[in-house]
């Protein structure tokens, strides 16, 4: 009340704020679909995020990315492989179909 005059609650400080920018998702977004087989450590060093790799994880899988042990269980999943397998974890990177 002091700083605004105003008793509303301000709720739009409240909260962890994100590591992550919308920029920086959708940077995310373009290098994998540049490179494939990038690694997420590869992920951060390229663009230069400091971030955890757990960070850049959790963005990978929203931006509509898994990871399958196998590129035909991408076909049985429908999704398409996108090509190479992911160096860290011997897993392919594959993207649903929309």
């Amino acid at each position: 009340m002091r700083e605004t005059g105003s008793v509303k609650t301000r709720t739009s400080q409240r909260g962890r704020k994100h590591a992550l920018t919308p920029e920086d998702i959708q940077n995310i977004n373009r290098v994998v679909q540049q490179e494939p087989d990038i690694t997420i450590d590869e992920i951060i060093d390229k663009l230069g995020l400091h971030v955890c790799n757990e960070t850049v994880r959790k963005a990978v899988i929203k931006l509509g990315y898994s990871y399958k042990k196998k590129i035909s269980s991408c076909l049985r999943a429908g999704a398409s492989p996108l090509s190479g397998k992911n160096a860290e974890t011997g897993k392919n990177i594959c993207r649903r179909e929309t």
